[in-house]
């Protein structure tokens, strides 16, 4: 196993790839929720101006604001919107997941092939189709019932902030926009969650597909290497994980909400198989390198300025930076491990 530049550009044309294809899912959902609260604004402004008059000698009860009629019917929308929007969401999303996982096989067998000689003619068996169906139906499971609690939610936020009101002062004007601004940002709170859910089983099927293709291919494949982004947006249990190894059968990387890791294949040594040479040296560019090469204002921007002080005194290790958290009705995943809780 030699993973070169070669490896590095093609897994890189794999990120580029996929990231495409889920900002794509994120752009239509994007587009969809906004549409849908354009279409909302009418009701609610009037809902609004209703409790703005009621409020002339303060601002209603809470009773009277969930009761008012333009109010109701108003949330009425809403949680229909939502729904809506949530049930198209897993639709879209499952519906373009098979030909984004018919892809993983591709990238799989080049990027191992990428650390093979040229000469190499690495033989690679194709994941069975129905091993696809089974992820994509898992995932459509998965979508439906995360998106489910998101319409109770959003109705939840937006009566949150009706019943809390505004000081009116002397400008209704102000308060009117206030609120709007505010119930608008409960709605949008909706898309921010139904946006994280999507990318984030996108990218578990993405993982779940390049791991039966390991499996498929271990008289080849002998393992994977975590590969995070190496982006100031990166978090440190990130950082930490990079270049671990793992068996071809373990599922992952598996790591938070959002998670940009990928891991890369890794075949079995040139002499394993058959393969008379020696292997080039490994130029794959740690996480922990990486960080050594950055700014102090970028390493105590990824790591917080205590956690940064800590590495740097040695109260802190890499090994320390990460955690596997139980997640019910999820996932385990690893996650940034809090500083007191070491």
């Amino acid at each position: 196993m030699a993973i070169t530049q070669a490896t590095i550009a093609q897994l890189q044309a794999m990120r580029i790839t996929l990231g495409q294809q889920v900002d794509a899912q994120t752009r239509d959902m994007t587009t969809a929720w906004g549409n849908a609260w354009a279409e909302l604004v009418t009701e609610w402004q009037k809902a609004v101006d209703d409790l703005l008059e009621a409020a002339e000698h303060g601002w209603p009860t809470r009773t009277k604001v969930l009761r008012a009629e333009r109010v109701s019917r108003a949330l009425k929308a809403t949680l229909e919107a939502v729904q809506d929007l949530t049930r198209k969401d897993g639709v879209r999303i499952t519906a373009n997941l098979p030909s984004m996982l018919q892809q993983v096989d591709y990238w799989q067998q080049i990027v191992s092939a990428s650390q093979l000689p040229n000469s190499y003619d690495l033989q690679w068996t194709r994941v069975d189709r129905r091993q696809l169906e089974k992820i994509v139906s898992r995932t459509a499971g998965r979508i439906v019932s995360l998106n489910r609690p998101i319409p109770k939610w959003v109705d939840q936020q937006i009566k949150a902030v009706l019943v809390r009101g505004v000081a009116i002062g002397d400008n209704p004007e102000t308060a009117a926009r206030q609120i709007m601004a505010r119930t608008q940002g409960r709605f949008d709170g909706g898309l921010t969650r139904a946006k994280t859910i999507a990318r984030t089983e996108m990218l578990d099927a993405h993982r779940a597909a390049a791991t039966a293709a390991r499996t498929e291919n271990a008289d080849v494949i002998s393992g994977w290497i975590w590969q995070c982004d190496l982006s100031v947006r990166t978090c440190p249990a990130c950082l930490s994980m990079d270049g671990s190894r793992h068996p071809a059968s373990d599922p992952g990387p598996d790591g938070h909400q959002n998670c940009r890791c990928v891991g890369i294949p890794t075949p079995l040594s040139w002499r394993e198989l058959g393969i008379d040479l020696d292997e080039p040296a490994d130029t794959r560019l740690s996480a922990h390198d990486w960080y050594d090469q950055q700014p102090t204002s970028v390493q105590q921007q990824i790591l917080g300025k205590a956690r940064w002080q800590q590495l740097n005194s040695g109260q802190l290790s890499w090994d320390d930076m990460a955690v596997r958290r139980h997640n019910p009705g999820w996932r385990d995943s690893v996650q940034v491990r809090p500083l007191q809780t070491r």
